[in-house]
This record gives structure tokens, C-alpha cells and sequence, in this order.
């Protein structure tokens, strides 16, 4: 269990580090917490690396619920250390990727949301879908993955 641990810790960024490289990676929030389940927050923030330009959207709607769940993170958080278990979050807008929705759905990267159309995603050729579910879904399910390895007494997820 310990040495699990430890290649979790390696291998992932714990929430409060926010250098520029891995400010948007997932993170774990209380990795040694005991409570036997796992928390999970897909829609915790609404970053979008400045390479994408906002998704051509405006500052109001990426401050929206189109881009995140408003308070879903200060809940999770919250429950994180209230329950004293870990929790896993996303770090990038839904709109960029949707860490709850698999690679081959469309709407893991939505060409619309809610009535607001994302002009950023709009046109998506295989290479720019393929390249963010390297860059933002891949490590999220790697990081879930192994902090559920890490943890064979979890009996729960929650998101």
C-alpha cells in the first residue's frame, strides 16, 4: 500500500501546487484521507490555457455554468476534509473537456452549451480531439485510475 502511494505522490500533482506547467493537470485533495470514499469533481474549475483563447467565448460565459459547476469544488473540498477523504478533481472548463464523458462522445467537447455556442470547438478536426483527451482526459482517468489502485478499502465513488 505504501509504495502506491508513493507512486501516486509521483505521479500527481497535489492540490496548492499551481506552477504554469501544471496548473492545468488534475489533483488530488487530501491523498491520505482514510474515509472510504473516493470524491470525484469533473466540473470543479473553469481554466482554459491561454493557447486556446477563451474558446472565442466571452469572459462572462466562461465564468458561467456552461464552463464549470459553480461551487462544486468549495462543496467537494468541503466534504474532502469534513469526511477526511480524497478527492480527485479536474482542473480545466468542461468546455475544453469533459473529464465525466469518454473520448468517442461529442459531447465531451461540445460544439454548444446550454443556448451559447463554443466557437472554439466548433470544427474540430481527430488531431485537436485526440490531443485534448491527451492533454486533459488521459491524466484525469490516469489519476482516478491510480487512486483507486492506491486505495483497495474505497467502497464508494462520488461525484
Amino acid at each position: 500500500m505504501k509504495n502506491s502511494f508513493h507512486k501516486l505522490l509521483v505521479g500527481a500533482r497535489v492540490s496548492g501546487d499551481d506552477t504554469h506547467h501544471d496548473r492545468y493537470m488534475p489533483k488530488v485533495v487530501n491523498l491520505n484521507g482514510d474515509h472510504p470514499v473516493l470524491l470525484v469533481c469533473e466540473h470543479a474549475k473553469a481554466k482554459i490555457p491561454e493557447q486556446f483563447q477563451m474558446l472565442g467565448l466571452k469572459q462572462e460565459h466562461q465564468e458561467s455554468h456552461i464552463a464549470w459547476d459553480p461551487g462544486a469544488f468549495t462543496t467537494a473540498e468541503f466534504l474532502s476534509r469534513n469526511l477526511n477523504a480524497p478527492l480527485v478533481h479536474a482542473s480545466v472548463s468542461r468546455l475544453l473537456y469533459d473529464c465525466n464523458r469518454p473520448p468517442d462522445a461529442e459531447d465531451a467537447m461540445p460544439a454548444r452549451s446550454e443556448n451559447i455556442d463554443i466557437p472554439g470547438n466548433l470544427g474540430l478536426t481527430d488531431a485537436d480531439r485526440q490531443s485534448r483527451i491527451d492533454q486533459f482526459y488521459r491524466p484525469f482517468e490516469s489519476l482516478l485510475s491510480s487512486t483507486l489502485d492506491a486505495r483497495p478499502e474505497t467502497r464508494a465513488l462520488v461525484t
